[in-house]
């Protein structure tokens, strides 16, 4: 029935970023860790869609926050900075996910990568991309100006797979990116860990 599997990458392909990141960019901006993060989420989705890049997108959230470094000739250094402290947070595999994507590959069915991303991971983290070798197709957010639950991105991924929706599973941890593309006929799970997932998996005949 079915033909390929999707994951989402944050905290589904990657594990989530240590607390320890977040804390030590708001140490490095001069401003304190919850307003950081709070302007830091604001401007996100202009990040991932890859309409700003890390040094520009780092810039404008310290400038709002007051960062004392924004009048230093060492801004440019600092943001950069901080992109890669970003970025690197992001790029340790989840192995038991790794693992299941493997099997999956394993039982001869297409694989696929669908996550809102920056251009800047794409560039800095190339040691995360032996897990995108594993795929088929891989569609990031910042390639195409697009961000889940956008219709539109879906699309894409459906195009490049080559197969109808009803034929793909898709795994993500968001509530309303699972919703999105259940709205297109892709049969669509919230991320619970990947044992959970291969249940899934096994209860729809994907896996013995």
């Amino acid at each position: 029935m079915f033909e390929a599997v999707v994951f989402d990458y944050g905290r589904v392909i990657g594990l989530d970023p240590v607390d320890e990141a977040q804390e030590e960019m708001a140490r490095l901006a001069g401003v304190p860790a919850d307003i950081f993060e709070k302007i830091r989420m604001r401007y996100r989705d202009d990040y991932d869609r890859g309409s700003i890049r890390g040094r520009d997108y780092y810039q404008k959230v310290m400038r709002e926050a007051g960062a004392p470094a924004a009048d230093t000739r060492d801004f440019d250094a600092l943001a950069d900075r901080i992109t890669r402290i970003d970025t690197h947070s992001w790029a340790v595999i989840n192995g038991e996910t790794e693992k299941l994507m493997r099997e999956i590959r394993g039982a001869g069915y297409r694989l696929g990568i669908l996550s809102n991303m920056p251009h800047d991971f794409l560039e800095l983290e190339r040691d995360a991309f032996r897990v995108f070798d594993l795929c088929d197709s891989c569609i990031f957010s910042c390639k195409y100006n697009l961000l889940k639950p956008e219709r539109e991105i879906y699309q894409v991924l459906i195009g490049a797979l080559g197969c109808a929706p009803d034929k793909i599973v898709f795994f993500d941890d968001v509530p309303v990116n699972v919703e999105g593309a259940r709205g297109l006929g892709i049969a669509a799970y919230l991320w619970e860990g990947a044992e959970a997932a291969r249940g899934i998996l096994k209860t729809l005949g994907i896996l013995p």
